[in-house]
């Protein structure tokens, strides 16, 4: 009786530990709200891969949600210019540069080439925001310097 109770209690766990797990990889509700991805601290991703050195970053991934960091306290010049090659095969999916609690949309379709913010010179936190997206990214950091 005690083990039936028991694989019982566990089969329970189990099956909330797993409704929890695909709860945390459903879309991210919170894409268009800037007070969203400010808040936000991760991501959730399937089928990732990524390589992050100081000239570039690649990422991929079959589904991303969430919001990732590109790159922390990134000193930029006034309208930096990105170099980025970046095919989005389904869903939604932008880079961004935040400041003192603004968000500015670099870009939010595939690019293979340069794309410019316009934006102040200053320290920026540069970060990817996704909606169920399949996405393939190489972004290089090329007109700041560290």
């Amino acid at each position: 009786m005690k083990n039936k109770l028991l694989r019982g209690l566990l089969t329970a766990a189990l099956c909330a530990i797993a409704c929890l797990s695909l709860a945390a990889c459903g879309p991210f509700e919170g894409y268009d709200d800037d007070q969203t991805i400010l808040n936000t601290r991760g991501s959730s991703t399937v089928g990732a891969v990524e390589n992050h050195n100081k000239e570039r970053l690649t990422f991929s991934a079959v589904t991303f949600n969430g919001v990732k960091a590109v790159k922390n306290d990134a000193a930029l010049p006034e309208n930096p210019v990105f170099t980025l090659e970046f095919e989005l095969k389904e869903g939604r999916c932008k880079l961004i540069l935040i400041k003192d609690g603004a968000v500015h949309t670099v870009t939010e379709e595939s690019v293979n080439g340069t794309v410019a913010a316009e934006v102040p010179a200053g320290s920026y936190d540069i970060k990817l925001v996704g909606e169920n997206a399949k996405l393939e990214l190489t972004f290089y950091f090329t007109d700041y310097k560290e």
